[in-house]
């Protein structure tokens, strides 16, 4: 189709690609809950983003499959963020973790996903 601005698809995986590609040494921070301060690079988040993907498919994730998130906004999530709709999945973002206590136990999440990504205060867990 002619009149179109580019020659590509603006997509997450356009983004992701561009990025490692042209600012591989640029640095990504996040602050953690506890107050300190994670850094990587672009390089490196790449790197990561990919190998979740090729987990999702270990795991017997599928295409069109929902994943649930329930994630500080924090280096991980943003992983999820990119890796799940990169590999064709579909993220979805439950709710802030910043909720009274017993809050998760009440949470109910759709029974169509296949799997949950969730972080507690010192631990992480993948139910």
């Amino acid at each position: 189709m002619t009149g179109l601005m580019m020659n590509y698809q603006l997509t997450l995986t356009h983004m992701l690609e561009r990025a490692a590609k042209l600012f591989p040494r640029k640095e990504i921070a996040s602050r953690m809950p506890d107050g300190s301060m994670h850094r990587y690079t672009y390089a490196d988040y790449h790197g990561r983003v990919h190998r979740l993907a090729h987990l999702l498919e270990r795991l017997g994730i599928g295409q069109g499959d929902r994943v649930g998130t329930l994630c500080w906004n924090s280096f991980r999530h943003l992983e999820l963020y990119f890796a799940v709709p990169c590999f064709g999945a579909v993220l979805v973002k439950a709710t802030r973790p910043r909720r009274p206590a017993g809050f998760v136990s009440f949470l109910k999440l759709p029974r169509e996903m296949h799997f949950h990504f969730w972080k507690r205060l010192k631990e992480e867990i993948i139910v």
